[in-house]
């Protein structure tokens, strides 16, 4: 396929250092789960959220600030339900929502005018900044649907609001979409995906509430007890912008620092590979993935019964981290085993819990050998039998090194 060649300048996100004067005086931003780069997890009620870390209050409700270099992932605890706009009717000026490579997502409205260059798409974010997005950093512009993580793929695809699908090389993204030699207006497509590869996020991540993924260069208390953050844009020739909105916070659901090392990688984004049901059972449905969007896109996963499930490992997979639930343990009790599988079919077990009435959750957390190329999960019932062993994996991740 051709390759795009926009040229792309990133700002790097501030250093660490030392707290933000006058970020101790403002209300607290609320309770986060902070799971550390060595996969330590702990909740912290959060003083406020700065450009040099999140600042985190001790037993003794004295702020501490906890360098962003040392987290892989800060997240509200509870499950909060995502409040994305309103469906749209379509309309020469269509919503959509454009999915970047490097993991950002936005609502944006494609407008005129539109850029002369044909590697940008030109839109508007709701704040009614104007942005022109490289194609090379694309990867879905989704309209009259909710987005979802883009996959990896060969071939740029269109499809249309009739179901059609039209696959090929992008050349252009305006008022028509072409497709090698076939034009199609904007107004009769559903989605667009690019077949460009996922890129390291070199901004900290931001989920909000509405669905909204933001790459924020600078995070800082605003009035009212708000959360300034500046986004890094990049656009057309390496042209950036940042503008800066303000948030409640009850509104960030999730925060991922850019990591010059490794990304984050969600466990439901794995290829699952194999399914063999366990305790003598014939058949097993595999496990479910929630539908539901969830904060840096760490949807539950749940497994119904005894079984094994083998999933494709990435290169570079370093480290597994889940918490493991048993959803009803009044009444069950499992052990769940994690094992990796190298090219030549051995496997080498890696850790393993066991759950019941007196210890319904627990923290799977383990190293990947670096010949590791499968990833077994088994869970094997306990003495009272297979009857109701389900089993829920929450903030499920494998962290990825990068190459």
């Amino acid at each position: 396929m051709p390759t795009r060649h926009t040229q792309c300048v990133l700002l790097l996100a501030a250093g660490i250092g030392a707290l933000t004067p006058g970020a101790a005086a403002q209300p607290d931003v609320g309770e986060f789960h902070v799971l550390s780069t060595s996969l330590e997890q702990t909740t912290s009620r959060a003083r406020s959220l700065t450009t040099n870390g999140i600042v985190l209050l001790d037993e003794l409700d004295l702020p501490r600030l906890r360098p962003w270099s040392d987290i892989l992932v800060a997240l509200r605890p509870e499950r909060h339900a995502f409040n994305p706009p309103a469906q749209v009717v379509p309309t020469p000026e269509l919503v959509g929502w454009a999915v970047l490579a490097d993991g950002q997502r936005h609502r944006v409205w494609p407008t005129p005018p539109e850029s002369a260059n044909p590697d940008v798409l030109d839109v508007t974010l709701q704040d009614g900044t104007q942005w022109a997005i490289p194609l090379e950093h694309l990867r879905a512009l989704v309209f009259f649907d909710a987005p979802t993580n883009a996959g990896p793929q060969l071939d740029d695809t269109v499809r249309l609001a009739n179901g059609d699908a039209i696959t090929g090389f992008i050349e252009t993204i305006a008022s028509d979409v072409v497709v090698d030699t076939t034009r199609v207006p904007l107004d009769r497509v559903a989605s667009i995906s690019l077949a460009n590869p996922p890129e390291p996020a070199t901004h900290t991540l931001v989920d909000l509430s509405d669905g909204t993924v933001l790459g924020v260069s600078e995070l800082a208390p605003g009035e009212g007890g708000r959360v300034a953050l500046t986004m890094a844009l990049t656009g057309a020739e390496g042209e950036t912008s940042q503008p800066t909105i303000h948030v409640n916070p009850e509104d960030i659901l999730a925060l991922r620092p850019a990591n010059p090392d490794a990304r984050l990688l969600p466990m439901a984004s794995l290829r699952l590979l194999e399914v063999t049901p366990l305790a003598g059972r014939r058949w097993t449905p595999d496990p479910s993935v929630s539908n539901d969007r969830a904060p840096a896109a760490l949807r539950p996963i749940s497994y119904p019964g005894p079984m094994e499930v083998v999933y494709e490992l990435p290169d570079g997979a370093a480290h597994f981290h889940a918490v493991a639930t048993l959803d009803r343990a009044l009444w069950a009790d499992v052990r769940v085993h994690l094992l990796v599988e190298t090219p030549g079919g051995s496997r080498t077990p890696l850790t393993d819990i066991a759950l019941d009435q007196d210890r319904p959750q627990a923290t799977l957390r383990a190293a990947i050998p670096g010949d590791g190329v499968r990833l077994v999960l088994r869970i094997e019932p306990g003495t009272r039998g297979p009857i109701q062993d389900r089993v829920t994996l929450t903030n499920a991740l494998l962290v990825v090194t990068h190459n």
